[in-house]
């Protein structure tokens, strides 16, 4: 059985055309997201940022990537962390997310961020955390 050349360049051509489509899509998506005003981040199944978005970084005053690699926990006072995790988290493993408002600390630990929250659960256990600043 002979290959056609010209069969193998067009499939490969089509192929091509759909990743540029993909990755096209793919930067648009990105560009939303890092231009939003709402503060996003993806956390993984232990609670670790492992991802946000510049809102998210200014909301309670951390540099690029400060938060990434560390818990949720940094932005929460013992007894929030407390909250969040007696009626909180089970009612995100209950519906698959929660939607409220939270007082978080910011990074000088004197400021007081009201937020309006929600958590939506990942398939693999992880979190997205959408927040905006009430005050603002």
């Amino acid at each position: 059985m002979e290959c056609s050349n010209t069969n193998n360049l067009t499939e490969i051509a089509k192929v091509g055309e759909k990743l540029c489509k993909i990755m096209d899509f793919n930067d648009k998506l990105i560009t939303a997201i890092n231009t939003s005003i709402e503060g996003i981040a993806l956390l993984d199944e232990n609670g670790i940022y492992l991802w946000m978005n510049e809102a998210h970084e200014k909301m309670f005053g951390y540099g690029e990537d400060e938060l990434i690699g560390k818990s949720w926990t940094e932005l929460y006072r013992k007894r929030d962390v407390n909250y969040f995790i007696d009626n909180v988290f089970p009612i995100v493993e209950m519906n698959g997310s929660w939607h409220g408002e939270a007082t978080a600390i910011s990074k000088d630990g004197r400021t007081k961020v009201e937020e309006i929250l929600t958590l939506t659960a990942l398939p693999d256990g992880g979190l997205i955390c959408t927040c905006r600043d009430k005050n603002r």
